[in-house]
This record gives C-alpha cells, sequence and structure tokens, in this order.
C-alpha cells in the first residue's frame, strides 16, 4: 500500500474523456492495454478526436515521467497543428488518459481505492504545489531536448473542489495559470481516478478557463465521462 501512496502522491497536474448529456452523438470507444489487461475508454467529448501514432507520441512530451500515457484526445484543428509542428502550446480543450507507471501492474481492490481517494483529498493542495513545480522542470527539460526555445512556467494549481465521488470513481478540479513564451492563460483541469478492471486509471480533462461556467461545465464533462468509461468497463 506504501507503494500506492507514493505513486499517488507524484501524479502531475501536466500530463503536460465523457459524453456530456447534452450530447446526441455515439461516442468512439477505444480499447488500450493497461497491465496484463485490455480496457475500453469512450470518446470524452463529441469535438475531441482520439489520437495515436506519431500525434500520440507527441502528446507524451507533456506526461510526467512517473505515468504513462493511455490515449490522448484533440481537437481536429489542433491536431492538425500537431501534425505540422506548430510549436504553439495553447490548448483550449483537450483530454488525457494516464496510468502511474509503479501500479500498472497491481490489482486495486475497493478498499484501497477508497484509501487512495481519501489520501488524495487529504494532500491535495500541497502535494499539486510541489508536483507543478517538478513537472515544470521536467517539461522545459523536454523541450530544449526538441529545440524549442519557448518555455513553460506553472503557477500555483487552486483547488477548485471535489466533483464527485462514487465507487471505484473520484474527481476534482483545480485552475492554474500556464505561461508560455510571455503570454499567460488559465487552465482548468478536472481530474478522474477511476478503478477499471482492478486497475487504477487516471482522466484528465483541460479547458481554457473563461469564468465560473468553465469549471460547471468541465465538472459536468468529467463526470459523464467517467460514468461512461465504467459502463463501457461492466
Amino acid at each position: 500500500m506504501e507503494r500506492i501512496r507514493q505513486t499517488i502522491l507524484f501524479i502531475s497536474f501536466v500530463g503536460l474523456t465523457t459524453t456530456c448529456p447534452a450530447q446526441k452523438h455515439t461516442p468512439v470507444i477505444t480499447s488500450r492495454k493497461v497491465g496484463d489487461i485490455t480496457i475500453k475508454i469512450p470518446q470524452p467529448h463529441r469535438t475531441l478526436s482520439v489520437v495515436a501514432g506519431k500525434d500520440h507520441d507527441s502528446m507524451k512530451n507533456f506526461v510526467p515521467s512517473v505515468n504513462r500515457l493511455v490515449a490522448g484526445y484533440l481537437r481536429p484543428a489542433d491536431l492538425k497543428r500537431l501534425r505540422t509542428s506548430d510549436e504553439s502550446m495553447t490548448l483550449s480543450h483537450y483530454a488525457m488518459v494516464q496510468i502511474p507507471r509503479r501500479v500498472e501492474k497491481l490489482e486495486i481492490s475497493r478498499a484501497q481505492f477508497k484509501q487512495i481517494a481519501a489520501l488524495t483529498k487529504k494532500q491535495f493542495s500541497n502535494t499539486m504545489s510541489r508536483s507543478a513545480k517538478s513537472a515544470e522542470d521536467e517539461l522545459n527539460e523536454r523541450l530544449k531536448q526538441l529545440d524549442v526555445d519557448e518555455k513553460i512556467s506553472l503557477g500555483r494549481p487552486v483547488p477548485i473542489g471535489v466533483f464527485f465521488d462514487k465507487t471505484d470513481a473520484y474527481g476534482f478540479g483545480l485552475v492554474m495559470a500556464v505561461g508560455v513564451a510571455g503570454d499567460t492563460d488559465r487552465v482548468a483541469m478536472g481530474s478522474a481516478m477511476i478503478r477499471v478492471k482492478n486497475k487504477l486509471t487516471v482522466y484528465y480533462l483541460y479547458r481554457l478557463y473563461e469564468n465560473a461556467d468553465t469549471i460547471k461545465t468541465l465538472s459536468k464533462e468529467l463526470e459523464a465521462w467517467s460514468d461512461a468509461v465504467q459502463k463501457a468497463n461492466r
């Protein structure tokens, strides 16, 4: 259990999907290997498309080394920019599914998941502050290796509360200032830890923060995505 605790403390803000109730389309479901099992991941939002191959590899630059990227989702316009090597880092809406490397091969019981969620809730604020600095350093080092001149700066994460706390699923949110080449935007992130087929998986949904409605939308989308993931894997 101590290994699980240590892993959760390092889940970073920056990796650096969800079917909204209002959607009337059938979400695309992608299958991905996690440890020794295969899980199904529904499309997080009708405007986001799953990326794979070279595009998927590029998104790995936004994932902390302690995690493994399972799936990434972008808007078609942003996907086009990625394929043309556009170095702009501003993304208004995207999503990722990650798994902590140290627990990928472990089976997580329902009781253990509850302990992990409780620990995350208790240590959330301090942990995210430390993780943000670590993520900033790691991301800038990766950009340097890719010969990208721009540096990323991450502000202190501001928790915006628990979105939902259910059996095998726990979701919360935060807002952080992200600076690129002198320009700063506020990004809202919803993160859901979901126990799927006895595996701990982590889902991230991002939107540029505009106002309080951004948080309401993010919360609804993340919860709907979480519910869809559990339903698809029953």
